[in-house]
């Protein structure tokens, strides 16, 4: 896995792109990209975007991993911990990602029915 911290052009968002390392349900032929953040109200923001074989091929599809405020102390110690270094973040999204995928699928395949 290899990761470099870059803008992603469509939102003008900081983020870190992450290549050789596909995650199960994206493009495997193309990059995929995160966020984390633990922001001033002891929560936390955590997003991905990512290419889906037969969807938009120009936009990545962007997925919420994570999105919460006010979290218990030992929960924000959590993500605290994996928030100190970015390859312990990237590992943590692609774990979460695959799962986050089905759901997009499902609530897509929810409104086409």
């Amino acid at each position: 896995m290899f990761y470099r911290k870059t803008t992603l052009l469509a939102a003008r968002l900081d983020v870190y792109e992450v290549t050789s390392y596909a995650v199960e349900g994206t493009d495997p032929t193309t990059p995929w990209w995160f966020s984390f953040n633990i922001t001033d109200d002891d929560g936390v923001r955590i997003y991905a975007w990512a290419h889906l074989p037969g969807v938009d091929e120009f936009d990545p599809i962007e997925f919420v991993i994570e999105e919460r405020d006010y979290l218990d102390p030992g929960v924000l110690a959590f993500y605290r911990d994996i928030g100190g270094k970015v390859a312990k973040q990237a590992a943590f999204v692609a774990r979460q990602l695959p799962e986050a995928i089905r759901n997009w699928h499902q609530v897509n395949a929810d409104k086409a029915a």
